[in-house]
């Protein structure tokens, strides 16, 4: 039988967003950036403006090429975030 999930809500994941705290959600999932951050090719500041915005995975899905994906199991720290969605796209007229 699976697991439960763990959820957290973006008001949680909004206390996680400062240098040495600093947990990102890329479609749903949580992921604790922390000690990656400064490690990061791109530096720390790309998470630290918005970094609890759900819509945080944008900027990654944009920035990297697909094989990123892999590496961000390492970084999952268990919690999806309870009040994510998926935005629709605006109409371009």
């Amino acid at each position: 039988m699976a697991e439960p999930k763990n959820y957290i809500t973006s008001l949680d994941l909004k206390s996680h967003s400062k240098a040495g705290d600093l947990w990102i959600s890329i479609q749903g999932k949580v992921y604790d950036v922390s000690d990656w951050a400064k490690d990061h090719p791109g530096g720390a500041l790309p998470f630290l403006p918005k970094s609890h915005e759900p819509r945080r995975h944008r900027p990654f899905v944009a920035y990297h090429p697909v094989i990123a994906w892999q590496y961000l199991d390492k970084f999952f720290n268990g919690f999806y975030l309870k009040d994510y969605s998926v935005s629709r796209r605006p109409k371009i007229t």
